[in-house]
């Protein structure tokens, strides 16, 4: 199992019990904040309650999240694409 470790220069991977656990995965982080996949009107969507936990100090949903909802829902669709698409 690999952890981060921090030292006062930098952070380093090591396997050592001593140091941090490992950076969650992306589902674990989009199960955190609540992130879901689902439908609108037919089509894909993915959804995220806007909490606390998400949005920036002007109460609106942070940017790096919309982008990463447009990336997940951009990759779904070409994933599902690929699938349908004569060999």
């Amino acid at each position: 199992m690999r952890h981060i470790c921090t030292t006062s220069a930098s952070a380093r991977w090591a396997t050592t019990t001593r140091c941090k656990s490992p950076p969650p995965t992306l589902a674990e982080l989009f199960d955190q904040i609540g992130m879901r996949p689902g439908t609108h009107n037919g089509e894909f969507a993915m959804t995220i309650p806007v909490s606390p936990q998400v949005v920036n100090t002007s109460g609106a949903l942070q940017g790096g999240l919309i982008a990463t909802l447009i990336d997940v829902a951009g990759g779904h669709f070409g994933v599902q694409l690929c699938k349908r698409a004569p060999r």
